[in-house]
C-alpha cells in the first residue's frame, strides 16, 4: 500500500508539471497577443484618464441656524437636532434639489437657483450635504467642481440660496419673533422692577417703611437677573442670522480625480488575464480544428 501510494503521488506530480509546461507553451506560443493586448489596453487607459477633467473637492464647514432657549442663570442651552431651526435632514432636502439639477444637467435651471452665470455652473459635479455626527449646530457641505477658481463664488451663492429659502425664511422669523416677544416681555418686568426700587428708596428716605413681607434687597437682584437676560436675548436675536460659514474653505491644489495610477494598473491586470484567456482559447479552437 505505501509504495501504491508512492507512485500515485509521483504520477500526480508529474501531470501538475506537464500541466504547468502546457501552460507556459500556450503562453510562449502566443506571447504578442497577450503583451499586444496589455500595451493596447495601458496605452488606451493612460490616454482616457490623462483626457478626463480634474475634478477638485472642498469641504465647507457651516453653522446651522440653532433656536436658543434660556435658561434661569440666562445661558443659553446647547442646542441638538430638535431644537435647530432647520434640521439637518431638512437641510439637506433643500440642497437635493441642486444634487437633482446637477445630475439632469438642468444648467439654466442651476443658475437661476444659485444665481451665477451659466458657463460658471458648468464646471459643477456635485453639491453633497453631511452633518457632523460630534457637533449637532455644524455640519459640511462638499463641493466637487472642474474650476477650483471658482471655489468662492460657489461657496457664497449655496449659502444665499440656503438663507434665501422661503421654508428657512419662514422658520427664522418665526424664531426672532418669539425672541423679540421675550425681550418686551423681560423689558417689562424690569421697568416694573425698578419702578418698584425707585419707591422703595423714597420710603427709606423719607423714613416711611411698613412692614413689606418681603426683603427689600431681592429686588435689587431681581433687576440684575432680568438685565443679564435681556442681554442674552438682545445677543440671541442678532445671532439668528440663519446660515453662516464657520470656516471659509481652502482651494484645494490637488484634484480627487481621476486616478490615473489606478486606472492604468487595473486596465493592465485585467488586459493580462483577457490576453492569457484570449491565447488558451485560440489553442484550444485549433486542436479542435485538428480533431
Amino acid at each position: 500500500m505505501p509504495a501504491d501510494e508512492d507512485v500515485k503521488r509521483v504520477t500526480m506530480d508529474g501531470d501538475d508539471e506537464v500541466d504547468l509546461y502546457e501552460i507556459y507553451l500556450v503562453i510562449r506560443k502566443r506571447i504578442w497577443l497577450v503583451i499586444g493586448i496589455f500595451l493596447l489596453a495601458t496605452m488606451v487607459a493612460g490616454i482616457a484618464a490623462f483626457s478626463m477633467p480634474r475634478v477638485y473637492e472642498v469641504v465647507v464647514l457651516i453653522k446651522m441656524p440653532a433656536k436658543v432657549e434660556m435658561s434661569q442663570s440666562s445661558q443659553a442651552k446647547l442646542p441638538d437636532d430638535h431644537q435647530l431651526i432647520v434640521s439637518n435632514q431638512e437641510t439637506k432636502q433643500i440642497l437635493a434639489h441642486l444634487t437633482m439639477l446637477i445630475k439632469e444637467r438642468r444648467m439654466a435651471d442651476l443658475a437661476f437657483n444659485l444665481r451665477l452665470h451659466r458657463d460658471e455652473v458648468e464646471k459643477l459635479v456635485a453639491i453633497e450635504f453631511k452633518p457632523l455626527k460630534d457637533q449637532q449646530d455644524a455640519a459640511q457641505i462638499i463641493i466637487q467642481t472642474t474650476a477650483p477658481q471658482l471655489i468662492t463664488k460657489y461657496e457664497k451663492a449655496i449659502m444665499n440660496y440656503l438663507n434665501l429659502n422661503g421654508f428657512v425664511l419662514e422658520r427664522l422669523t418665526l424664531q426672532q419673533d418669539e425672541l423679540k416677544k421675550m425681550k418686551g416681555y423681560l423689558e417689562k418686568n424690569l421697568v416694573a422692577s425698578e419702578k418698584v426700587r425707585t419707591t422703595l428708596l423714597r420710603a427709606i428716605e423719607s423714613n416711611n417703611i411698613q412692614n413689606l413681607g418681603f426683603n427689600p434687597l431681592e429686588i435689587g437682584k431681581e433687576i440684575v437677573a432680568l438685565k443679564g437676560r435681556l442681554d442674552a436675548v438682545t445677543d440671541q436675536i442678532q445671532l439668528a442670522r440663519g446660515f453662516e460659514v464657520i470656516v471659509e474653505p481652502v482651494v484645494p491644489q490637488q484634484p480627487i480625480k481621476p486616478k490615473k495610477g489606478m486606472i492604468i494598473v487595473l486596465a493592465g491586470v485585467t488586459a493580462l488575464f483577457t490576453g492569457v484567456f484570449l491565447a488558451f482559447f485560440l489553442e484550444w479552437l485549433e486542436k479542435a480544428k485538428r480533431r
